[in-house]
């Protein structure tokens, strides 16, 4: 079976539900066509102006492609030679064009045979399988007959009487050969919205019997009698096949119908979960094919009278999803309002949990069989998956939850909210009770769903953009304890415009790096400590990055961007650093690595299954200078279950024999100079990397790793474990550390000591201790303004732009600044020079340390 997965053409094997692609569309198919023996596949996309691709279809190749606009419907003829096509001008009229694709099948081009303009409506069009000179279409209040002669392309419609106000949804003809009769006389049969079913002899062109579906009639305790054909309201029928037996229908009711071909009663039904879109019997006519308007592929086996779903879908963007590594399952949250579980050897739906409120983002516990879910109104909700039911139920979000994650020790779960909450939960318990909230934390919006939320590989550290869009805060995952917050606005002092965080991204621990993607197509490397720049890629994709993941070795790093996903060496110290591909037809929502490191999972306009092809870090070490060749191809992983794979997690990896010793210094709070080459496609490093920092990559895992290998020739240097030409993809030129490590050799940068104890002013007056101070309304004397500020404080400005607080310390006077009027407040009290401030989260409460002395203003 042949079928359209938004921009993608799937060829699927019923026995062994094998999968096969037809990739080359920019956007979703709209229409596809067999020629009679299957060999020619045509197909065609939406949009202004449409591609339209003939393909070899037992090669995959393309053979040939033109364009025409708004395709909607295509029809192939019998021998292949000729294709119909039906879509709309820019005048919004029908449009019909006849190309000849005899040249095709030798690899010439299509040539154009036919085309007219016409002003009634066409719903469907089909080339007759006796003739490929004469077609017929429907629509609505019109059913036509066409025909193309010397170059010129007519049309004549059917006398349908009093039937003519009647909207057609499709068309066929009866189908053999009869020796008694010429091609043409046979009869066509004709559906419609209000359930009529019209036979029209082809050949006079006249009706020659209407009948009706209507809905049935219940009787005798509900039981449902047979449909008929008799007057009344009817059940809208929206495909139509006929083959030599039987004729199948397709019905807005849900039903898939077979009948005689005299309509005499109904032999076999199948009732499906939402309205039939289609129908169709295979050539020996032992197979029905059906889709619904749900999105589900199914097939009536007419022998056994089985039935067998193919597969099922959402019918809206997938907005997120989350991997159960032991399991190997899959939760999918979409804009249907539907959570679904998928199994990843099968692709087959286990679960379905439909909600009124629109799911956001989706979390599996690291080993319980247990998943959370947020929602648009702010609610999270914890499910049990082997007993279907909810196990806990928290509201502290008012907006949108925008990041959902759990810790991967699984002690703990986090949610983030679009206006800025942020919560942690202990999962240790069922009902995974709050254990704290913090307001005005994470950046507000919901364009960061729906993995706001990233957790370091040894759960200590929790990371995420806000309070503003330019700052990242790392916390401590286990207390939400600020551990240190970076702007991201000021890394590129040469930028006219201020760049804002997008994703964070935690790779393995071993790497000590935090991923940060910006508003200006940029990839930033941070010290996950320090918070030091590390490296900056910049034009990593032509629009925002929106999503991020690194390999478990931290080998790889895949990001998407609007419609495309790359892949990169993580390292960047090769030639070419990134490949990239294509299939989604709208902008990717996430991406992420399978824990077996064996497939890549991408969701946006569907959910896409990638196998990971790529050496082993332990093979490529022993056969260097070996070539490795990396690539994604979007097909179901074959032969998985056959692979050893060790661990829970099915990662491959082994414990460590020795407990890694430190061997990084003590954190430099400098801040480094960053090297500009002046080419747009360069990698800008720091002028003084620390070995800890930026090293070769973690130590290779041991024997065992997942991942498929493939070996090519050695070609002299190192090549990149990215296949592609020697050039970098943007022209610009590649510095290794190892040679800015040697030219820095000769310099030695001077680092500010920023480890310097606050030091308090030399005093040359004390406070007269009989001084009193007078009573509140009795003062003879009142503090209008203080110009000045303390410079020799420690951390003696807070600033919180969503509330408008501004304060700072001089002398021992806090001033509250209103930035918009410039009038002050004075919070008085100290008598010694205050030393530091601090505010919380909400700007409610502020402290001051003056001394041995703290207070607290509210």
């Amino acid at each position: 079976v042949v079928y359209a997965c938004h921009a993608v053409i799937v060829s699927m094997k019923i026995a062994s539900e094998e999968q096969r692609f037809f990739i080359g569309h920019t956007d979703k198919v709209s229409a596809l066509a067999f020629n009679g023996n299957c060999t020619l596949l045509a197909s065609a996309q939406t949009g202004g102006l449409s591609a339209v691709r003939v393909w070899n279809y037992l090669k995959g190749s393309c053979l040939a492609m033109t364009h025409a606009h708004s395709v909607s419907s295509l029809s192939f003829s019998s021998s292949g030679g000729v294709l119909c096509g039906v879509g709309k001008d820019t005048h919004g009229k029908s449009m019909v064009v006849v190309w000849n694709t005899q040249r095709a099948k030798s690899g010439g081009e299509v040539v154009l045979l036919a085309k007219a303009h016409t002003d009634v409506d066409i719903q469907t069009m089909k080339i007759a399988f006796f003739d490929d000179t004469r077609m017929v279409s429907c629509g609505r209040d019109n059913i036509r007959l066409w025909r193309v002669r010397s170059g010129v392309l007519r049309s004549c419609p059917v006398n349908l009487g009093e039937y003519h106000a009647l909207e057609y949804t499709d068309i066929a003809f009866e189908d053999g050969h009869f020796a008694d009769r010429e091609p043409d006389d046979r009869t066509l049969f004709a559906s419609s919205k209000s359930g009529h079913i019209l036979e029209i002899d082809y050949k006079s062109m006249a009706i020659r019997n209407v009948r009706r579906l209507l809905p049935s009639q219940p009787k005798h305790s509900q039981r449902r009698e047979k449909q008929t054909f008799c007057s009344g309201p009817g059940i809208a029928i929206n495909s139509i096949s006929v083959s030599s037996a039987f004729c199948a229908t397709g019905s807005e009711d849900g039903y898939l119908r077979l009948w005689p071909l005299d309509f005499s009663t109904v032999f076999l039904e199948a009732e499906h979960e939402g309205p039939l879109s289609l129908v169709s019997i295979s050539a020996e006519g032992l197979n029905v094919l059906a889709s619904t308007a749900s999105g589900t592929l199914g097939y009536l086996d007419v022998s056994s009278r089985g039935y067998s779903t193919l597969m099922r879908s959402h019918t809206d963007t997938v907005l997120g999803f989350s991997v159960d590594g032991i399991r190997r399952n899959i939760a999918t949250v979409s804009e249907d309002r539907s959570i679904r579980i998928w199994n990843l050897d099968s692709l087959q739906q286990l679960y379905d949990f439909v909600s009124e409120d629109t799911p956001c983002a989706v979390a599996f516990h690291p080993s319980q069989q247990v998943f959370s879910c947020g929602f648009g109104s702010g609610l999270v909700r914890v499910f049990r998956i082997s007993t279907s039911s909810l196990l806990a139920e928290h509201k502290q979000h008012r907006g949108k939850v925008t990041g959902l994650a759990f810790s991967p020790d699984g002690e703990y779960m986090y949610s983030a909210g679009s206006l800025g909450t942020l919560a942690l939960y202990s999962s240790a318990e069922d009902d995974h009770h709050v254990l704290r909230v913090l307001g005005n934390v994470v950046a507000r919006g919901s364009e960061r769903r729906p993995d706001a939320l990233a957790v370091s590989s040894d759960s200590r550290s929790l990371a995420f953009v806000g309070p503003s869009e330019y700052t990242v805060t790392v916390m401590d995952a286990r207390s939400l304890d600020e551990l240190m917050r970076i702007d991201v606005s000021i890394l590129d002092l040469d930028s006219t415009s201020l760049d804002s965080a997008v994703k964070v991204c935690f790779p393995p621990v071993s790497t000590g790096h935090l991923l940060v993607t910006t508003s200006a197509n940029k990839i930033l490397w941070l010290n996950a400590t320090t918070g030091r720049l590390l490296r900056e890629v910049p034009n990593t994709h032509k629009k925002v990055c929106s999503s991020l993941s690194v390999s478990d070795d931290g080998r790889f790093l895949l990001t998407a961007g609007h419609k495309a996903i790359k892949l990169w060496d993580y390292n960047m110290k090769h030639d070419v650093n990134c490949q990239v591909f294509i299939g989604h037809s709208q902008p990717i929502q996430q991406v992420s690595f399978t824990p077996d490191q064996l497939g890549v999972v991408t969701v946006g306009d569907a959910i896409y299954y990638w196998d990971f092809l790529a050496y082993p870090q332990e093979i490529q070490e022993r056969k260097t200078p070996a070539h490795a060749a990396v690539s994604l191809s979007p097909c179901r992983a074959a032969g998985a279950s056959a692979l050893s794979v060790s661990g829970m997690l099915m990662s491959g990896g082994m414990p460590r024999e020795t407990a890694p010793v430190p061997s990084s210094s003590p954190p430099c709070l400098d801040i480094s100079s960053i090297n500009r080459t002046g080419h747009e496609g360069s990698l800008f490093l720091c002028n003084d990397v620390e070995e800890s920092d930026l090293g070769s990559g973690p130590p290779p895992p041991v024997s065992g790793s997942v991942l498929r290998v493939t070996e090519t020739p050695a070609a002299g240097r190192q090549r990149s474990p990215l296949r592609g030409s020697d050039r970098q993809p943007n022209g610009g030129k590649l510095f290794d550390l190892d040679e800015l490590q040697e030219r820095e050799d000769h310099e030695t940068p001077v680092q500010p000591d920023s480890y310097k104890h606050f030091t308090s002013r030399f005093k040359t007056s004390a406070l007269d201790q009989r001084a009193a101070a007078p009573l509140s309304g009795e003062e003879g004397l009142r503090l209008r303004a203080v110009i000045g500020y303390n410079g020799n404080g420690r951390g003696n400005m807070v600033w919180n732009p969503d509330t408008g607080l501004f304060a700072y310390s001089c002398g021992c006077v806090v001033v509250v600044e209103d930035l918009h009027t410039g009038s002050q407040k004075h919070w008085l009290g100290h008598t010694e020079e205050i030393s530091t401030l601090a505010a919380t989260h909400d700007a409610q409460v502020t402290l001051h340390g003056a001394g041995v002395i703290i207070f607290v203003f509210k």
